[in-house]
């Protein structure tokens, strides 16, 4: 009897386990700060200016600590009179997600990245 279906056989079984042990790098995965420093604090700042350019986001960075999200609220919305409706909004809230992808740290909102550089992050959930 020939060995050839068997090697056969041996090298299709070793690349279905491999296969199944490769990670997915290039989908992005949810991630968490590994740590907060003042450098952290200025990548986000830079990197949320590239996101949202003519709006001045406020969230507190120290929540990618915990988890991988943030909800934004809308700005303030003027009346057609010219009055702030206070409280009122036509939208709800968004999520600004912190995603790792191939290694490098990324917000993402609306279907857009924005690099982080500088920053280490780590996959979470």
């Amino acid at each position: 009897m020939s060995r050839s279906p068997y090697y056969l056989l041996s090298i299709i079984v070793f690349l279905c386990f491999a296969s199944c042990q490769t990670p997915l790098q290039n989908n992005p995965q949810p991630a968490l700060l590994t740590e907060f420093t003042n450098e952290t604090h200025k990548a986000m700042k830079e990197s949320l200016k590239r996101l949202f350019p003519d709006i001045n986001v406020v969230i507190d960075k120290r929540e990618f600590l915990k988890k991988p999200f943030v909800n934004l609220e809308p700005p303030n919305q003027i009346s057609l009179e010219g009055r702030r409706n206070s409280g009122q909004y036509l939208e709800g809230p968004v999520k600004l997600y912190l995603i790792k992808l191939n290694g490098v740290c990324y917000f993402a909102y609306k279907g857009r990245q924005e690099p982080l550089f500088g920053i280490s992050c780590r996959s979470g959930n």
